[in-house]
C-alpha cells in the first residue's frame, strides 16, 4: 500500500466518482494500490447561529438559522445534533420542544472542525387549582412556566359576596394576578356574608314571616337577643358580632332566614 502527495501547480476540480490519472515516476513491479485522499482547500471556516440562547414551550416550534464562512466553500453540508432528545430534537435547524429541561443544539460542519451552540430551554407546565371554599366550582389551569394565571370568573355562594383570591388557606394575602406562577399552586376564594340587617347594641329590629312561627336558631349565642311572636320575630342587639337567625313554623319549614350585624353602641 502507498500514499501519494498529489500537489498540483494547476488547482483541478473534481466531483465524486470521477475518474482521474495520476502519472508515477518510477519503477512499478507487480500491482499497487494507493489511498488518494481528498483535502478541501477551501473549507467552512465559521459558523455563526442567529441565537445563541432560546425558551420554549412544551410543544412548541423554532427555526435555528445558520450562516457559514465562507459562503462559497467546497462543502456546505451542516450536522444538527441535539445533547438531550428527550428535551427537544433538531433536524436541519428545526427544533422540537418535548418535555421541560435543558439541552444544547449544536451545529457542525460536515468534517466536526467548526461548529456553534445554542442553549436551549423547554419550561416546566404547573397546575393551578381554585378551592372555592364551598362556592360554585372552578376548573384548575395549566400554566407555562412564568406565565400568569387568567383570573378566572367568580364563583358563587349564597348569601355570600365574593371576597377575592387568596395564595394561602388562611385568606391573609391576595394572589395578584400579573405574578408568575413558579410552582404548582391552590388559590383560595374569600366570602364576605351578605348583611341582611344591622343593629346597634341594646335595640331591637323586627322581622316579619308569612307563617306562623314554631321555633328559631342563632348561629352564636351571646350577640343578640331573640323572642318570637306570631309571624313576628324580635331581635335585640347585645355585644357586637353577626349571626345569622333562622325561623321555623310548626311543621319544620323554614320560614325565613336573617343575617344580622350588631354594632358597639355610638
Amino acid at each position: 500500500m502507498g500514499c501519494i502527495i498529489f500537489r498540483p501547480d494547476v488547482i483541478t476540480k473534481y466531483t465524486a466518482g470521477e475518474i482521474f490519472d495520476v502519472e508515477i515516476t518510477g519503477t512499478v513491479s507487480g500491482t499497487i494500490s494507493y489511498t488518494v485522499t481528498f483535502v478541501s482547500i477551501n473549507p467552512i471556516t465559521k459558523i455563526t447561529l442567529d441565537r445563541d440562547s432560546l425558551v420554549l414551550k412544551q410543544g412548541e416550534e423554532s427555526q435555528l438559522n445558520a450562516e457559514i464562512a465562507p459562503y462559497d466553500a467546497d462543502d456546505v453540508s451542516l450536522n444538527w445534533v441535539s445533547s438531550n432528545k428527550d428535551v427537544a430534537t433538531v433536524e436541519d435547524g428545526h427544533i422540537i420542544a418535548l418535555s421541560a429541561g435543558e439541552t444544547s443544539i449544536t451545529v457542525s460542519s460536515a468534517d466536526g472542525s467548526v461548529s456553534a451552540t445554542c442553549l436551549v430551554k423547554v419550561k416546566d407546565r404547573y397546575t393551578v387549582k381554585f378551592n372555592t371554599n364551598g362556592g360554585s366550582e372552578i376548573n384548575s389551569q395549566i400554566i407555562d412556566e412564568d406565565e400568569t394565571v387568567t383570573e378566572p370568573f367568580e364563583p358563587i355562594k349564597n348569601g355570600y359576596n365574593f371576597g377575592g383570591w387568596y395564595q394561602d388557606e388562611a385568606l391573609t394575602t391576595a394572589w395578584d394576578f400579573s405574578m408568575p406562577v413558579t410552582g404548582d399552586m391552590t388559590l383560595y376564594a374569600k366570602w364576605e356574608l351578605i348583611i341582611d340587617k344591622t343593629v346597634m347594641v341594646g335595640k331591637k329590629i323586627t322581622f316579619r314571616t308569612s307563617r306562623k312561627i314554631k321555633k328559631f336558631t342563632v348561629s352564636e349565642k351571646g350577640i343578640v337577643n331573640v323572642s318570637k311572636s306570631g309571624k313576628k320575630m324580635i331581635v335585640k342587639g347585645k355585644k357586637p358580632g353577626i349571626v345569622t337567625v333562622v325561623a321555623y313554623d310548626k311543621n319544620g319549614y323554614e320560614v325565613g332566614s336573617w343575617v344580622v350585624e350588631v354594632k358597639p353602641r355610638q
